[in-house]
């Protein structure tokens, strides 16, 4: 978005300020006598829901059910105007935006104010602070026109796949005053963590679900269920590189030294959030540390695996201990944690249930 963009959001905001009470607009939204419904009601009312004193041990999946019910009674009272989208993952993907502003906007006050609690009455503020939530296409700039449409975004929380969701650096790192600009600016090439997220399905199926199977039998079936997702993505966004075996089995390569020391249980029960906190080198960059880019993105590796020209790749990676993030509740590592958050997607990304189902079929060939 560009600055002229911004400062209109911040127009709008600042010449459309609420005419009633908070507990009087949430009261209107119990009964739903708010004639008309805009969009700028919907992100009152999610930000009243998150803080609600009855919410405060609740996650965001929890908090997005309770909302997406009242907006349902809402509807069944028979209210004729035009309410936004309820589905699982609007509702999930709204909220977890408005949270994000509040944890923003509280981060840059001054650090003996940081302490309390915001109110009801600091909407507005909020929503000076990142006007971006005024966008209503916002999720058409995550999400593909396919991906929204599905029955699993309408059913579950799914992540996008086309831009990733915007997150904070950990408490107490400032957050930079355009933090909110990057929400409207659009991704070339898709989502940065494709590979590495995929190599995280792949590597953790391969330790707790391996039986009699090779580690070879799970790659090929990863590379190949990998290839197809790519060259679908392709058709939808010319900008996300080519099918590369060089640059997928990197990621997988990496991602197996880093949890080549843990056990399965822990393996399995890990979520990829978790992982990025534990090794926090293994970035989406991470490949320039042993590749040139000449290499990274010739033909030949395209078609097959070169060894990098930087350096040899790592047997084993150690993990790091994550800062302690307020947000968090010191506990960062911890996949429900982030489940909380809403970092934990209800259903895997396209490119992991390809993985999961191309698994699934092939062992359906040797059941008896």
């Amino acid at each position: 978005m560009s600055v002229e963009g911004r400062e209109e959001l911040l127009k709008q905001v600042r010449t459309a300020r609420d005419s009633t009470e908070a507990e009087t607009f949430w009261d209107a939204f119990l009964h739903g006598s708010i004639v008309p419904w805009r969009h700028r009601d919907y992100l009152r009312a999610a930000f009243l829901t998150l803080l609600r004193p009855e919410h405060r041990d609740w996650g965001l999946p929890e908090e997005a059910t309770e909302f997406a019910d009242r907006i349902h009674r809402v509807k069944q009272r028979g209210v004729l105007f035009r309410l936004q989208p309820e589905s699982r993952t609007m509702t999930v993907f709204w909220l977890y935006h408005v949270e994000l502003a509040i944890e923003a906007y509280h981060r840059q006050l001054p650090p003996a104010q940081q302490d309390v609690m915001l109110g009801p009455d600091d909407f507005q503020a909020v929503l000076q602070h990142m006007p971006e939530l005024l966008v209503e296409k916002l999720p058409e700039i995550h999400y593909s026109a396919d991906l929204l449409r599905s029955r699993d975004a309408q059913n579950f929380w799914t992540l996008p796949d086309l831009h990733r969701l915007a997150e904070l650096p950990p408490y107490p790192a400032a957050v930079d005053p355009q933090f909110g600009q990057q929400l409207t600016r659009k991704q070339l090439g898709g989502d940065p963590e494709r590979l590495l997220r995929h190599a995280f399905a792949v590597v953790q199926r391969c330790r707790y679900d391996s039986g009699d199977q090779r580690r070879s039998w799970f790659l090929n079936l990863a590379f190949a269920a990998l290839q197809q997702h790519t060259i679908r993505l392709r058709i939808t966004d010319p900008s996300i590189e080519p099918y590369s075996v060089t640059q997928a089995y990197l990621y997988i390569a990496l991602v197996h030294a880093a949890l080549a020391h843990f056990d399965e249980y822990r393996i399995r029960h890990m979520a990829y959030p978790a992982f990025k906190q534990l090794f926090p080198l293994l970035a989406p960059t991470v490949w320039t540390r042993y590749y040139s880019p000449k290499l990274w993105y010739s033909v030949e590796a395209r078609a097959a695996f070169v060894p990098p020209d930087l350096r040899p790749l790592p047997d084993r990676i150690d993990a790091r201990p994550p800062p302690v993030d307020r947000a968090m509740n010191g506990n960062n590592c911890s996949s429900e944690a982030f489940r909380r958050r809403g970092h934990v997607p209800e259903i895997p990304p396209a490119e992991v249930q390809q993985f999961h189902l191309a698994v699934t079929l092939e062992e359906a060939k040797t059941a008896p």
